[in-house]
């Protein structure tokens, strides 16, 4: 039997110079991207706001958190970098809640949490490049991956 080999070959960028300068650009400049995210985003919370929120509502919500983290590490908003912690660390408490008593809803000391987060969050997005953002976006696929809670909620 014969040994697999290591190499992977990369995806071939086929025109690398709108890349780089693609990269370069403000996430403002995607807007149909980001508005599309944002509204994933504020929508799972509201519908946890009003008492409608599911288990995929608490997930888009730990995602957006997660890339928060994650773009702090990359000098976007670091001086938050507890205000993020405590709105994850609300999330999930709030989610164990929710998976013990089938209602995924906030207390008001954790709403005003995560609505900060959200705020942190949003201005994070604004305030970043193209290509940092995929990185945070790369970083935290690898934190959700490697995540022991993220199997068991699946």
């Amino acid at each position: 039997m014969r040994k697999r080999s290591k190499y992977r070959p990369r995806p071939i960028q086929q025109d690398p110079v709108s890349w780089v300068i693609n990269g370069m650009r403000p996430v403002t400049d995607a807007a149909d991207t980001v508005m599309v995210i944002h509204t994933a985003n504020h929508g799972s919370l509201e519908r946890i706001v009003l008492g409608k929120g599911t288990k995929d509502d608490v997930k888009t919500l730990s995602n957006a958190f997660i890339t928060s983290r994650s773009l702090a590490n990359f000098k976007v908003g670091e001086d938050w970098a507890e205000e993020l912690e405590a709105a994850g660390n609300t999330l999930v408490a709030m989610g164990e809640r929710g998976k013990r008593t089938g209602r995924y809803v906030f207390t008001g000391p954790e709403l005003s949490a995560v609505n900060l987060g959200m705020a942190i969050h949003d201005l994070q997005y604004k305030n970043c490049t193209i290509a940092t953002l995929e990185k945070a976006i790369a970083k935290a696929k690898d934190v959700i991956r490697s995540s022991p809670k993220r199997k068991e909620c699946a």
